[in-house]
């Protein structure tokens, strides 16, 4: 199945580990359902949990709803 872990890890198993892969795809629709669930409410991306510049950027641009970047700092 498409998007599955096991099709990842077929498809992916003669590269070299440790790599990154983002399935632009599912980004896709994964942050336009959180837009449409937020219900007109402002959402703050955590940098914590996406460590990407460029899929931040790609979030904060996919709708109005994404108004900017939270973050920790010690």
């Amino acid at each position: 199945m498409i998007g599955s872990y096991e099709h990842y890890k077929l498809i992916f198993n003669d590269v070299p580990k440790p790599f990154a892969f983002v399935d632009l795809d599912l980004l896709d629709a994964n942050f336009k359902a959180i837009a449409q669930e937020a219900g007109g409410k402002k959402i703050r991306v955590a940098s914590k949990s996406i460590r990407c510049p460029d899929v931040l950027r790609c979030i904060l641009a996919a709708d109005p709803v994404y108004q900017g970047i939270m973050y920790y700092t010690s």
